[in-house]
């Protein structure tokens, strides 16, 4: 996600506008160009706190003073230390070849800060998938090693490590020796390896609820095969999720999640209440589950690399430079960092009455190398080491997610306050950067459902098959969307771009095969339980596999072996004995040889009971009904009425009537939740959306650097219809007596895809939204 995007020709800031912020924390200009601060850094027993100047001549002689009684003396490039004061304190400080000034020295905090030592997970950005994922278990073997090389060391400097995503350590049990294997279980069983419970990093907004419990089926196999304990979980680099993740997790034996919100771009959250939430914080369901959460401090992009940005990856003497300025900010301003910081964007100008962090324990992540993927390092816990040798506070501890929760948990108690309510996600407008794909894994959702519980009906679990569909579903779901380099089609790195989508997509298309399979297999199995009906030419069993009574539409295949295709037919409700108008699209084999030939018969079928069926029988007859062109769609209950151009594929109306008043702008340039299909140049080589927002004007060839009302748009509308919604979440099983099931919902005939429009002849990537943009904009999720 981050290290690519920092380029100073684009305008982005770096690590050292960051850090030049927290050296510069807390400091008042005492002398010319000297300024000093006091930071909550202490020594000594009794406590002596720290003042650090800086601006001052190399090596100047410094001397604090209390009226007359010398409290502390140093040189300048050095902090000077003082006893430790309770209340405010006004000193003479003096530098040597500069002056004299009075300076107030402040009570400081005393810190508590868990390093939390992880590797975020981009399956794929930083390479091709199956090379990252061979690097991550290669991780694990590294944590071993390192644990045993600090075995001996203090307890608070020894290695740990938490696995942010649990999808390596499933594949590493499944490929290392017993003795290692034993190794990982001692280690986590003792606290110094935490396996986290999300097996990557998911947009939840793309999950269906099912999808989001199964992804958490790993941790009941850690916890019953190997005594793994699994409280915790992470989210790195979304930067929100569905209220229904609290479900999840809490069903799956979580009590604990750690978000580090991946702000880049547009700082969105922070601007609709983001200020008020306070950390960590209960998360409230409207099932009543909760959660406790703590999340990365500052609205923007390194949110997972908070502890790199202070040197703790780093050195010592990175960290001693830069962390107690960090922990100062911490608690003296709404937030450390401001446009500095990667991803600060649209938040200039805003009032921030965000309070300071007011509590004195600490989570901090830190991964071993400034980028997405980076591996263990001795590093952390060397300074840790050093630091706790060096200082008597901020104490600093190697520490694992559930240790960090255990201990803030345990301190505040009853001050924690709690929300509820959704967190929202703004990346997930981005998945329409795949709509074809997403759409397929939609389909793949719907269908492994119904596939499960008519195998269930059928006597016939497929429970390894369903979950294998929902690991491919997940993997798709799981937010890494794109190589880091995107525009390139190279065999490896970062610029593998062809090769990582190809795969990415690949999931969902055949996770929706697989789950079509499933279904067709799981229909044929249950209508081979059953004869078809006396003097009937077929008998189909339509099955309603959801929680309430429907009436609605059902379609199921008569093939033409059964009955020829000129031969007229009706279709009689068994429960009634009535006939029931249908509609019929035949499959000829002189216009479609490829495909099996007979008709698919469409009708509307009443009050089907919730997991229940119904049985209608093809019997000769009169022929399908005369169908009724509708201009207009249109669904109404107590409190909207909507309309739907079924041609454009459109809401032309959303009426509120409790409001009495129209939702739709009937005038604007593109139709309501009409596709809209951008196209935009990679002429700046720019892998995210903060790029297209940050970027200088005229940088971009579709943002001219002065925009007139006569330039021409981006983006074109579309005028060709783009196809009918998918159906209902119910399914017609097949014939009585072994026929296939009803094939999976298509669109009109004669849908065709929307106009596409260009601003460049250069090799352009695509993107797509549900609404039309104003400007041509990257709509990607990111990583």
């Amino acid at each position: 996600m981050t290290s690519r995007l920092l380029r100073a020709s684009l305008g982005s800031p770096g690590y050292d506008d960051m850090r030049a912020t927290l050296r510069s924390a807390g400091a008042t200009t005492v002398a010319g160009d000297v300024r000093v601060a006091c930071l909550p850094l202490f020594q000594g027993d009794p406590l002596r706190q720290a003042i650090r100047v800086t601006g001052a001549p190399e090596q100047a002689r410094v001397t604090v003073r209390d009226g007359d009684t010398l409290v502390g003396e140093g040189r300048a490039g050095a902090d000077v230390w003082v006893p430790e004061v309770d209340t405010p304190r006004t000193v003479g400080i003096a530098v040597e070849g500069v002056g004299e000034a009075a300076f107030v020295i402040t009570p400081q905090r005393k810190w508590t800060v868990h390093v939390v030592h992880h590797s975020h997970l981009d399956i794929g950005y930083t390479d091709r998938q199956g090379v990252v994922l061979r690097n991550h278990l290669e991780y694990l073997d590294s944590a071993l090693d390192l644990a045993a090389a600090t075995e001996r060391w203090p307890d608070e400097a020894r290695f740990r490590w938490t696995v942010e995503s649990a999808l390596p350590v499933r594949r590493w049990l499944d490929s290392r020796d017993r003795a290692a294997v034993d190794r990982f279980v001692a280690l986590a069983r003792d606290g110094r390896i935490e396996v986290t419970a999300m097996p990557f990093q998911l947009h939840t907004e793309a999950c269906s609820v099912e999808e989001l419990h199964r992804m958490l089926r790993f941790t009941d196999d850690l916890r019953e095969r190997h005594g793994i304990p699994i409280t915790s979980a992470m989210h790195t680099d979304v930067p929100g999720a569905v209220v229904g993740f609290v479900d999840a997790l809490a069903a799956g034996g979580v009590r604990y999640l750690s978000a580090a919100h991946n702000w880049a771009g547009r700082s969105v959250p922070f601007l609709t209440g983001g200020q008020d939430l306070g950390r960590p914080f209960w998360w409230r369901s409207p099932a009543g589950e909760r959660i406790l959460v703590w999340f990365t401090d500052t609205a923007h992009g390194m949110a997972y690399m908070e502890g790199n940005v202070v040197g703790i990856a780093e050195s010592f003497a990175a960290a001693s430079s830069l962390l107690p300025g960090y922990l100062w900010s911490l608690a003296n301003r709404p937030v450390p960092y401001r446009k500095e910081a990667f991803g600060w964007s649209g938040l200039d100008g805003v009032e921030l009455h965000k309070p300071p962090y007011p509590h004195d324990v600490l989570h901090l992540r830190v991964q071993g190398g400034n980028a997405d993927n980076a591996g263990p390092s001795i590093v952390p816990p060397s300074v840790v080491r050093e630091w706790n040798a060096t200082y008597a506070w901020p104490k600093l501890r190697m520490s694992t997610n559930s240790a960090f929760f255990e201990d803030a948990e345990r301190r505040l108690g009853e001050a924690i306050p709690e929300h509820s309510g959704d967190w929202t996600d703004w990346w997930a407008d981005g998945l329409g950067s795949g709509a074809r794909p997403l759409g397929y894994a939609r389909r793949a959702q719907h269908a492994v459902r119904h596939a499960e519980t008519l195998h269930a009906l059928a006597g016939s679990p497929a429970t390894a098959e369903v979950d294998a569909v929902y690991d491919k579903l997940g993997l798709f779901d799981e937010h890494t969307w794109g190589a880091a380099n995107p525009w390139h089609d190279h065999e490896d790195g970062f610029d593998s771009g062809g090769l990582q989508w190809a795969r990415k997509c690949e999931m969902a298309y055949s996770g929706a095969d697989d789950a079509e399979d499933l279904r067709h297999a799981g229909a044929h199995r249950l209508g081979a339980r059953l004869a078809p009906a006396g003097g009937a030419l077929a008998s189909y069993l339509i099955a309603n596999l959801g929680p309430a009574d429907r009436t609605d539409l059902a379609e199921v295949f008569l093939p033409a072996s059964v009955v020829p295709l000129d031969d007229l037919v009706s279709i009689v409700d068994a429960r009634t004995g009535s006939a029931v108008p249908h509609h019929e699209e035949a499959v000829r084999p002189e216009d479609w040889p490829t495909r099996p030939a007979g008709r698919r018969l469409s009708f509307v079928l009443a009050d089907v009971p919730a997991v229940g069926h119904a049985r209608i029988d093809v019997v000769a007859g009169t022929g399908p009904a005369v169908a009724e062109e509708l201009d207009t769609w249109q669904i109404e209950n107590e409190y909207y009425r909507v309309n739907v151009d079924p041609r454009e594929g459109t809401l032309t109306s959303i009426f509120d009537k409790r409001a009495g008043r129209e939702l739709v702008n009937a005038a604007g340039y593109a139709g309501m939740n009409q596709y809209v299909h951008e196209r935009y140049s990679t002429a700046p080589h720019v892998n995210h959306l903060s790029g297209h927002i940050e970027a200088p004007r005229g940088t971009l060839p579709c943002w001219p650097a002065a925009r007139s009302a006569a330039a021409p748009r981006c983006c074109a509308r579309s005028a060709r219809p783009w196809g009918r919604p998918s159906r209902s979440s119910w399914t017609p099983t097949a014939r009585a007596g072994c026929a296939p099931p009803s094939r999976s919902p298509r669109a009109w005939p004669g849908s065709t895809s929307p106009t596409a429009c260009t601003r460049t002849a250069r090799r352009p990537r695509r993107a797509s939204s549900s609404r039309s943009p104003s400007r041509c904009r990257h709509r990607s999720p990111g990583s």
